[in-house]
C-alpha cells in the first residue's frame, strides 16, 4: 500500500515524517508512506529547531482569522499535489494533518466537482462512445485523486475563507 501525506502549517514533508515514525511501524513492510512539502516557505517560523516551516497557502489579510478572507496560492498547492501523485502515483491513499488536511479536502470537493461536469457533459453526448474531445470532464485516469482508496483528514477545520 501507499500513502501520501501532506504535512501542517509550520511543517514540512521530513518533519511530518519525524512525527509519524511511530504509525507508520504500525504497518512495517505493508505500508510506504510517501512525505511531500508545500511549495510556499515561511521566513524563520518552524515547529522544529533548524528545519524550515512551509505551508499549503497565505491567508489575506494575514490576521483574518473568524471573519471573511482569501486563501492565496492555494490553486497552485492543489496543482502541486494533483501533479505529484500524477506523476509519482499511483497511491492507494492520502493522508492530510492540520492545513494539509484541509487542502485535501480542497482536492476532493475539486475532484468530486470536476467528475460531476464529467458525467453532465457526458450525459449531454450520450448517443456519441466518447465525450467530445476538449472536454472539462476527467476521465478516471485523468483525474489522479478518482483513484483513491481512502482519506484520512486528521486535525482538519474549516477556515474562514470557505465559510
Amino acid at each position: 500500500m501507499r500513502v501520501l501525506c501532506l504535512h501542517g502549517k509550520r511543517q514540512s514533508g521530513e518533519i511530518m515524517r519525524q512525527k509519524t515514525g511511530s504509525f507508520r511501524r504500525i504497518f512495517g513492510k505493508k505500508a510506504t508512506f510517501d512525505y511531500i512539502t508545500a511549495p510556499l516557505l515561511i521566513e524563520g517560523q518552524s515547529e522544529q529547531e533548524g528545519l524550515p516551516g512551509y505551508m499549503w497557502w497565505v491567508i489575506d489579510p494575514p490576521d483574518q482569522m473568524l471573519g471573511k478572507c482569501n486563501l492565496l496560492k492555494a490553486e497552485e498547492s492543489l496543482t502541486f499535489v494533483a501533479d505529484h501523485i500524477k506523476n509519482n502515483g499511483p497511491y492507494d491513499g492520502v493522508i492530510g494533518f492540520s492545513q494539509g488536511a484541509v487542502l485535501l479536502s480542497l482536492l476532493l470537493a475539486q475532484s468530486i466537482g470536476k467528475q460531476i461536469q464529467g458525467k453532465q457533459k457526458q450525459d449531454q453526448v450520450q448517443d456519441q462512445d466518447q465525450v467530445a474531445e476538449g472536454s472539462e470532464g476527467l476521465q478516471k485516469d485523468q483525474d489522479p485523486i478518482k483513484n483513491l482508496k481512502f482519506c484520512m483528514v486528521v486535525s482538519g477545520y474549516i477556515t474562514p475563507a470557505l465559510n
